[in-house]
């Protein structure tokens, strides 16, 4: 005890030896719902996207652009992408092609967000190579994303 009151607080850190950083990546990684990757070069619509998967019970992990995003697959298991039609460099049909090459599946459970309701459509019918992909229309809202969700999860 101590004249005058306050308060002692003890700290202990373990010395080491604890879990490789790819155990803490496996850590972070588990949990309820799925890991999804958000691709989109306007950062104020991927993070009300990754907000809404968060509230779906989802962990969304937010990347600006293609080549960071395609980096990202390689290395770590998504469960969904979800992709910006255009963006600077490789455009979201482009990016899923490449992310089906390296994961057939995840590249099946690649949905792409468009802001064009006249052209976006159409354009992923036309670059998709023949193989349907699901199309997210901007704005969107909570049962959209939801719905599109199901369609991939579902194929």
């Amino acid at each position: 005890d101590r004249a005058g009151g306050g308060a002692s607080f003890r700290i202990v850190l373990p010395l080491g030896g604890g879990a490789a950083a790819g155990d803490a990546e496996e850590e972070a990684d588990a949990g309820p719902g799925l890991p999804i990757l958000v691709v989109d070069d306007e950062v104020d619509v991927a993070q009300s996207l990754a907000e809404i998967l968060g509230d779906l019970g989802h962990r969304p992990q937010v990347i600006g652009g293609a080549r960071e995003a395609l980096d990202l697959v390689g290395k770590r298991r998504f469960g969904v992408v979800f992709v910006d039609l255009r963006m600077p460099g490789l455009s979201g049909v482009e990016l899923r092609a490449r992310i089906a090459g390296i994961d057939p599946v995840l590249g099946s459970r690649t949905v792409i967000v468009t802001g064009d309701t006249v052209a976006g459509p159409d354009a992923v019918a036309r670059h998709a190579g023949g193989t349907a992909a699901v199309v997210l229309e901007k704005p969107f809202t909570v049962a959209d994303v939801r719905a599109a969700l199901a369609r991939v999860i579902d194929a």
